[in-house]
């Protein structure tokens, strides 16, 4: 019987960031300025108004009415950040041949991992109708990057004695998206002087 095996996996995950809310938007609050505000379209906007009664400068010939400032504000839902994080592994392992202590073990395996992220503007924004946000800048709609790294390692585990063993191992990582590469060797031993101590 052949001592080889190999596993693959293959993984997805997104995660999406989901927004519920309101922007107080610039066309209202000039329309409202010039007499056209609310759902009829004929209310004036006071900005200097208060509508809280509690206040010490509240008049309510210059208040604004609740549904007039309610109108001032249009609802903002958008799905503001999306990323999806997809990777193949697969991994082979079994003995190479028999040494004096035992059989030399290796094990090769690959993984491709690649990670992109949506990024969008809020709808009122990118209208430049938005009066929390600078209507002098070009929004940027929406915005995709992505990271992709390819990686292959080995590994092999050599008895040295029957108490002594070794692994020797590398890992070679290549950044696609940055251009960069980088190997990492390993070198390591294993020691087990009784069964209850390594």
């Amino acid at each position: 019987a052949s001592s080889w095996s190999g596993e693959t996996w293959v993984s997805t995950q997104t995660t999406r960031t989901k927004i519920h809310g309101v922007a107080p938007l610039i066309s209202r609050m000039q329309a409202a300025l010039n007499g056209q505000g609310g759902r009829n379209g004929n209310e004036f906007w006071n900005p200097f108004g208060s509508s809280d009664p509690r206040s010490p400068d509240y008049t309510a010939a210059r208040a604004n009415s609740q549904e007039l400032v309610d109108w001032l504000w249009a609802p903002d839902v958008y799905e503001s950040e999306r990323e999806r994080l997809q990777f193949v592994e697969s991994i082979v392992t079994g003995e190479l041949f028999d040494m004096p202590a035992g059989a030399l073990a290796m094990a090769f395996g690959l993984q491709v991992r690649e990670l992109t992220r949506t990024e969008r503007t809020p709808p009122a924004a990118l209208l430049r109708d938005d009066y929390n946000t600078d209507i002098f800048l070009v929004p940027d709609g929406t915005v995709v990057t992505e990271n992709q790294v390819r990686s292959v390692f080995t590994e092999f585990s050599i008895p040295i004695t029957e108490k002594l063993e070794m692994q020797i191992a590398a890992r070679h990582e290549d950044f696609v998206d940055l251009d960069l590469k980088a190997t990492s060797p390993k070198v390591a031993v294993r020691y087990e002087p009784l069964r209850q101590l390594a």
